[in-house]
């Protein structure tokens, strides 16, 4: 799995219009974690950003990415990337020169929408441990036509 004895080189596309150095630092770290995870590999990160480029010109800030992006193996792209000129264009000189790459987008999707469904289905469960069932045969009613009644737990 390892590319000439050594570990492929991982660059991270990701859009940093808006967020601070902190958020940028902690989304590349969450898609290098992930990437491994994928890969079944240690990875090395090749530096897509560095601090006090934000104040350049954004063309001055994507030339500099583009010539680490020369060096990836893979490219991992962040949730959201299609929201950026940037990773847009990223995206396009992968498809173009046959760089390999990880949509964050497809990845994170699936993983929210299971964490979703698993938080839906936990309150599901809580809803139905708070809820006693009881059952009443009205005098009126045949017995083969009972009626449930739910009572909701106030305590």
């Amino acid at each position: 799995m390892e590319c000439n004895g050594k570990k492929k080189n991982l660059f991270i596309s990701l859009p940093m219009r808006g967020k601070t150095d902190d958020q940028i630092k902690r989304m590349i770290k969450i898609c290098q974690k992930k990437a491994e995870e994928l890969l079944d590999q240690e990875l090395f990160l090749l530096p897509s950003y560095e601090r006090g480029l934000q104040g350049y010109n954004p063309v001055f800030g994507l030339a500099h990415a583009l010539l680490y992006l020369a060096d990836a193996d893979i490219v991992f792209f962040a949730p959201e990337w299609n929201n950026s000129k940037g990773c847009n264009i990223e995206m396009e000189v992968c498809k173009n020169y046959n760089i390999d790459f990880i949509d964050g987008n497809d990845i994170f999707f699936k993983e929210i929408v299971t964490a979703k469904i698993a938080r839906e289905n936990i309150l599901i469960n809580i809803l139905e441990s708070d809820c006693k069932f009881e059952q009443e045969t009205p005098k009126e009613v045949p017995e083969k036509d009972s009626v449930f009644k739910i009572k909701i737990n106030s305590d």
